[in-house]
């Protein structure tokens, strides 16, 4: 693989665990927020979580994987990553808009207000991560 020195650390095992744990551990942060908000608007927590956690496997292995095709210039394989990153990003959410009950508007506009700045964090994290810089 010929890629940038500096990404050298983006293919070693530990990093792909690193991030493993850093987006499951986000989705029980999460699972903490969504029990205060929602539990009592019929959302079960429990059920969130698993989706959650369901989701996020797939979700670490495939921002990852993203970021790496990016730099090897595979770009069927960059596509897929993309696909598969936003259906897992947002399927938790899914599952709190089929099954909440009575929301007040002032939660929802908070849930959506949330959910922008989260997906604009990890649109900006992933950019940051690829966008080319001059060399040293």
């Amino acid at each position: 693989m010929n890629h940038p020195r500096r990404v050298n650390f983006l293919y070693l095992k530990l990093t792909k665990i690193i991030w493993y744990v850093v987006v499951l551990g986000w989705a029980i942060i999460r699972t903490l927020a969504v029990r205060t908000v929602f539990e009592k608007n019929g959302v079960n927590p429990w059920v969130y979580l698993a989706i959650d956690l369901a989701a996020s496997v797939p979700y670490a292995r495939f921002t990852h994987q993203l970021v790496l095709t990016y730099f090897e210039k595979d770009w069927p394989r960059f596509k897929r990553a993309v696909v598969i990153s936003v259906i897992t990003f947002y399927a938790p959410d899914l599952y709190i808009l089929l099954v909440a009950k009575q929301v007040p508007g002032v939660v929802y506009a908070g849930f959506f207000l949330i959910l922008a700045t989260f997906s604009a964090f990890a649109v900006f994290g992933i950019y940051r991560k690829i966008k080319p810089r001059p060399p040293k």
